[in-house]
């Protein structure tokens, strides 16, 4: 369950099983860091996985007006409080992603890579709750993990003819080094 907790200078940071899921004395400061390490270029949209309180997905909005923003995550009244707080924003959309089925549907998700090619940003101080979950979904919608991308390839029907057995090695990620 979240919890909203306000700081020093009365921004409300949310808590989960007493963890922030934001910097709980200069969120600000957090999403100006944050987006630092994005180019957004020529970009239309972004995905981002991870609501935490909110403070980069405003940042991010203000310093890119015209960019559709896609956030996701796994807890539905983070994502419902973060909802009505962005509700006059139509380009930031949030998505709750079940954690009961965990990564097993994520057919939205998946189209709107596909389509949009957006650049995904994930926010990793929203993931305290989460984190080994999230890190799949990352891995997963990135497909570094070898056998993601090889089950892909075979939906597909792409003839690839690569040495699969080379890269069969449990959390063997695709890095230039592996392949």
């Amino acid at each position: 369950m979240v919890q909203f907790i306000a700081n020093k200078n009365d921004k409300l940071i949310p808590f989960m099983s007493s963890e922030s899921l934001c910097s709980f004395q200069r969120p600000l400061s957090e999403a100006m860091n944050w987006l630092k390490l994005y180019s957004l270029k020529g970009q239309h949209n972004a995905c981002i996985l991870g609501a935490g309180g909110g403070y980069h997905i405003r940042y991010l909005h203000l310093m890119n007006p015209n960019l559709n923003i896609q956030v996701y995550d796994f807890d539905s009244d983070l994502v419902e409080t973060l909802e009505i707080q962005f509700k006059d924003i139509p380009q930031v959309k949030f998505y709750l992603l079940d954690p009961l089925t965990g990564l097993n549907d994520l057919q939205q998700l998946h189209q709107f890579i596909q389509d949009k090619m957006p650049v995904v940003m994930p926010f990793r101080p929203g993931w305290q709750y989460e984190e080994e979950l999230f890190s799949k979904l990352l891995l997963k919608i990135t497909q570094r993990e070898a056998a993601i991308l090889k089950n892909n390839w075979r939906e597909m029907n792409a003839d690839i003819n690569m040495r699969w057995d080379s890269l069969s090695e449990e959390k063997n990620f695709l890095t230039l080094k592996n392949l």
